[in-house]
């Protein structure tokens, strides 16, 4: 089970496959952002091209939470880290989220036959559509969650993606910072931005995170409640044996 204490990488040294056609079917399209514009405007902004890799603040990829068990890495990466086997084959990638609507899983034809490489598409920018509470938005992310723990505890490095791997990316690996250590959406794009300094919330991510924060929090709460049931009932049934044999 991950942990907050379980080593963010960076900082101490977790909606099924959704076809384009499907989106733009239900109209499930945010028609005030272009998300593909907005990260080609930012990386404008900071003065860098999407070629770049270890320089200035977007590198290709960079690695947000590493398994504490198997060593395996979720990493948050733009387009250009997609396309590249080589850079995946080298940090040993061998599952990727696509977290685009349209974009192409660009070696499932070349590698999926083979099991090297396994994609999930996940149009995080589809939830303004299908998020409107705390519990849709828990549901919506379930999907992501799962492919990226069972991947991370079987030892596959993931790596999530976008144009940029800014705004889209760069909201699922927060949503995954979220789960696998145990923050809050504050603390988890502090996390991730130290990692990523690219990383931005932008349009209504910030009402999806939000909604994960009501979500996880609840959930919490019970199961603190529910282990503290259990030790009160633990240290009734030890009095009342002790008790007993008085």
């Amino acid at each position: 089970v991950a942990r907050k204490g379980c080593a963010i990488v960076g900082l101490a040294k977790a909606c099924g496959a959704i076809r384009p056609s499907d989106v733009a079917a239900m109209g499930c399209t945010d028609s005030t952002l272009d998300l593909d514009k907005e990260g080609r405007a930012l990386l404008a902004q900071l003065h860098l091209d999407a070629s770049i890799h270890g320089e200035g603040k977007s590198h290709m990829l960079d690695p947000l939470w590493r398994h504490p068990d198997t060593g395996a890495v979720f990493w948050v990466g733009s387009e250009r880290a997609a396309r590249n086997l080589d850079v995946l084959r080298k940090h040993k990638i061998q599952r990727i989220v696509n977290c685009t609507a349209d974009m192409p899983n660009f070696h499932e034809a070349t590698d999926q036959a083979s099991g090297s490489i396994k994609y999930l598409r996940f149009d995080v920018a589809s939830h303004w559509c299908k998020v409107k509470t705390p519990g849709a938005a828990e549901a919506f992310v379930e999907p992501l969650l799962a492919f990226v723990v069972e991947s991370l505890a079987q030892g596959h490095s993931v790596m999530a993606h976008c144009l940029a791997g800014a705004h889209r990316a760069g909201a699922t690996g927060v949503i995954c910072l979220m789960h696998l250590a145990h923050f809050d959406s504050a603390e988890a794009l502090a996390a991730a931005q130290r990692c990523r300094p690219i990383i931005r919330m932008i349009g209504r991510f910030p009402a999806l995170l939000r909604h994960l924060d009501v979500a996880w929090s609840a959930r919490r709460q019970g199961e603190m409640a529910q282990k503290a049931n259990l030790r009160t009932t633990e240290r009734v049934r030890r009095a009342v044996a002790t008790s007993g044999g008085a």
